[in-house]
């Protein structure tokens, strides 16, 4: 009879009536019912798919195959409510979904510390350029020109670094005074209401000062050695080496945070891993020695919780078991050696054949048999299945 609700019932009149004869008909009612049930498809809520092929099983259970992944239709430019799959190593590696947003949110958190100067806006040119090349920047005020005023760089390690107006308009540095040593103008005016100082004995030179003369910060060159420096209030420097090397006097600052001359990194931050320490050294060290406390054996249960039901769920015969088998053809069995199915019979511990066919696919004696040469019944032993 069909289950009701996913739940199985006994036809009616099938138990027996003790001191009575049992009746054929009901017990084979019973026995052809659960024929029919054991080859229907299992319920979800007995524990199956409610399903008898994979593709229905896998839409019944919400699941998805690979090959539905591999085959799923691409998307050059995604949008803010795309959304990503991602095992979530915070909670037991559960499957969970976020948008592009997000995405995009989490990489600007961790992009900006890096390129971004707070305060500042900066543009960086051909640093990913494969060959020494050019680099501009082009104004245009001018609708469809090509450009009204260029700043370019020259390639090549000595090129020149030039400013280019189009139109008969100054070049202007608004500030206060300018000075200028052995720099070429041509047909061009500057004017400032600043201070700038340029150079070219020992070191290039600019120089920032306010309206007495005080220097407030210099940026200067070394002509041999090529290193740069960067000085503030007259005494403490800054130094872009040639190496690519950047070095500060003392801890460089972002707010309250602090990257410090041992290379350890302060910040209010780090309270939120650990409330004791607000350095990252510590900070992380303290996450890890908590986290491999509290993680320690998951890892093992985890691993037999998903591994068990994947070989309780094994039929006799199936790839990766074992069973007890005697050779009725062939040469005796011996450990290691491969034997057709066809060469086997299913038995049991006296030899007893059990059925006139052999198991299907390709099997590997596992143990040793009383039998070393003529196939009789001895030749008895454990067979494990190594393709179907």
């Amino acid at each position: 009879m069909p289950r009701t609700g996913g739940i199985y019932n006994a036809p009616a009149g099938t138990k027996g009536v003790p001191n009575t004869t049992i009746q054929s008909a009901p017990y084979n009612a019973l026995i052809d019912d659960l024929v029919q049930d054991a080859n229907a498809a299992r319920p979800i809520t007995a524990g199956g798919t409610g399903a008898t092929d994979a593709t229905t099983a896998r839409n019944n259970l919400g699941a998805m195959a690979t090959a539905d992944l591999a085959a799923a239709a691409t998307k050059a430019v995604p949008v803010d409510n795309d959304t990503f799959l991602v095992l979530d190593s915070e909670d037991t590696n559960k499957l969970k979904r976020f948008s592009w947003s997000v995405i995009k949110t989490k990489l600007r958190e961790f992009f900006d510390p890096l390129y971004y100067i707070p305060g500042m806006n900066t543009i960086e040119l051909g640093a990913n350029q494969a060959t020494d090349t050019v680099a501009a920047i082009d104004l245009h005020a001018t609708p469809a020109s090509d450009y009204n005023a260029r700043i370019m760089r020259i390639a090549g390690a000595n090129g020149e670094l030039q400013i280019i107006q189009t139109g008969t308009g100054d070049i202007r540095f608004t500030g206060g005074n300018v000075r200028i040593a052995e720099l070429l103008l041509a047909a061009k005016s500057i004017s400032t209401q600043g201070s700038i100082t340029v150079d070219n004995d020992s070191f290039s030179f600019l120089s920032l000062r306010n309206a007495a003369g005080t220097e407030k910060a210099a940026l200067y060159a070394q002509s041999v050695g090529g290193n740069a420096f960067l000085r503030v209030a007259g005494t403490v420097s800054f130094t872009f080496g040639a190496d690519g090397k950047f070095t500060a006097p003392s801890s460089l600052g972002a707010g309250s945070a602090a990257l410090n001359s041992d290379g350890n990194v302060s910040g209010s931050v780090w309270a939120g891993w650990n409330a004791t320490y607000t350095d990252a050294f510590n900070a992380i060290n303290a996450r890890i020695e908590a986290r491999a406390s509290a993680y320690a054996g998951l890892a093992q249960t985890n691993a037999i919780a998903q591994i068990m039901p994947t070989v309780a769920a094994q039929n006799v015969g199936d790839v990766g078991t074992y069973a007890m088998l005697k050779a009725v053809s062939g040469s005796a069995p011996v450990p290691g050696t491969l034997k057709s199915g066809s060469e086997l019979q299913y038995t049991n511990s006296h030899g007893d054949g059990y059925g006139s066919l052999g198991p299907s696919g390709t099997w590997m004696c596992c143990g040793v048999s009383i039998v070393t040469s003529a196939i009789s019944d001895g030749a008895v032993t454990i067979y494990l299945k190594k393709a179907a």
